[in-house]
């Protein structure tokens, strides 16, 4: 199965002012639907649906919303299960919305930055520090 996805429209709208300094903790909500899917007969099998990706921010700093189409093209029958998993009112397949969803990742962060707010990524967390054990000291033998 080969995924596609098409980007047609994207925006950012930084709407926090500039000349103040962003908010100590700020909340990330990232969405992705992806839409009806429809079979296109064009001699192979393939399935086409649109998405809709949207960031929004709290405080309301920022919003980034991202539009577009993924397609899935391959065996009839992987794309059967695809068409298949809408009408059951099932998720969409992981491959198809992990594929969506790290290609719009990587458009939103470029789109953070170019606004200057923070990206649509999760923060890295550090394991916990361990904590240094005092090496036991050996028992002569008797």
């Amino acid at each position: 199965m080969e995924i596609s996805v098409f980007l047609r429209r994207s925006t950012c709208d930084r709407l926090w002012d500039h000349r103040r300094a962003m908010p100590p903790h700020v909340n990330i909500n990232v969405n992705l639907s992806i839409l009806e899917w429809a079979q296109k007969e064009m001699g192979i099998a393939e399935a086409e649906a649109s998405f809709i990706y949207t960031v929004n921010y709290l405080p309301s700093v920022a919003q980034i919303s991202l539009k577009g189409t993924v397609r899935v093209t391959g065996e009839k029958k992987e794309v059967d299960e695809v068409l298949d998993a809408e009408r059951q009112k099932k998720p969409p397949l992981p491959a198809v919305f992990q594929a969506v969803m790290n290609f719009c990742t990587a458009q939103a962060v470029m789109l953070s930055q170019s606004t200057n707010v923070p990206p649509p990524i999760p923060p890295i967390q550090m394991p916990p520090a361990e904590q240094k054990t005092q090496p036991q000291k050996s028992q002569p033998y008797a």
